[in-house]
């Protein structure tokens, strides 16, 4: 399945959001893709639970996140939906991009700013970039 050997991933210039978005959309039939209800907080003051975006193909076992599903697809090296960052760092995404790529594929698209809470526009601006990318549909779930 692997396209690029590891090495030629770090020899290129950083994947931006948008770079990273455009690979995803090549990979995506690759994948089974889904959005999993977050299970690991209860909702502060959400009427609704977080829906975080999430892969699985038959070669791997369990969840990936869409960097982790990517570094897949490309390396064949497969990382977890919790090791986001070592994903990143193999794709060569910088660590302040790959954490705006997992806020949106997490769903933390709200920010707190003087004691209130304001949606982030860039991280949701991302989410709904991957969520068309992969063709999900979040309004159809809710």
């Amino acid at each position: 399945m692997p396209e690029r050997p590891l090495e030629t991933l770090s020899e290129v210039a950083r994947m931006t959001p948008s770079e990273f978005i455009a690979e995803l959309e090549k990979v995506r039939s690759s994948f089974q893709w889904l959005l999993a209800p977050d299970s690991y907080h209860t909702p502060e003051r959400r009427a609704k639970t977080r829906l975080h975006i999430r892969a699985m193909h038959k070669q791997v076992v369990g969840l990936l996140e869409p960097m982790g599903a990517l570094c897949y697809a490309l390396t064949g090296h497969a990382y977890g939906a919790h090791a986001w960052a070592e994903a990143a760092k193999a794709l060569n995404i910088s660590e302040a991009d790959a954490w705006e790529i997992m806020a949106a594929c997490d769903d933390l698209t709200w920010r707190h700013s003087g004691g209130s809470r304001r949606p982030h526009r860039e991280i949701q601006s991302i989410r709904k970039q991957i969520l068309a990318a992969l063709r999900l549909e979040v309004s159809a779930l809710r």
